[in-house]
């Protein structure tokens, strides 16, 4: 699976603190889950990874 943030340049603009904080608790919250659920591993998160 493959992930992008349409508008993240924009969000982080607005919100730096705010777009990071929901995008860590996305991929805590809903990634992982649905990674883990089917045995897989994230990896190579690039860019602006936290």
């Amino acid at each position: 699976m493959a992930t992008d943030v349409v508008g993240f340049a924009a969000l982080v603009y607005k919100d730096e603190g705010g777009t990071l904080e929901q995008m860590e608790h996305l991929r805590r919250e809903v990634i992982a889950m649905l990674v883990q659920a089917k045995q897989g591993w994230l990896f190579n998160l690039c860019a602006t990874d936290f």
